[in-house]
């Protein structure tokens, strides 16, 4: 769990940071649900990207 927090806390946010183009390449808000560790969301579709604990009405793709 421990690592996973980390994957959607700081990684992965940091890689979108450092490649804003993955937000217009891939356009989308996905959410992923992970038995055990939680749910994020990971939008690549507004703004310059965001990762964020949690689920969301709105995803273009439900990752389980």
């Amino acid at each position: 769990m421990a690592d996973t927090e980390k994957f959607f806390g700081s990684y992965l946010p940091r890689k979108i940071k450092e490649n804003p183009e993955m937000v217009e390449s891939v356009a989308a808000v996905i959410q992923f649900e992970i038995g055990g560790a939680g749910c994020w969301t990971v939008d690549l579709k507004t703004g310059l990207g965001e990762v964020r604990e949690g689920p969301t009405a709105d995803n273009d793709c439900l990752v389980t």
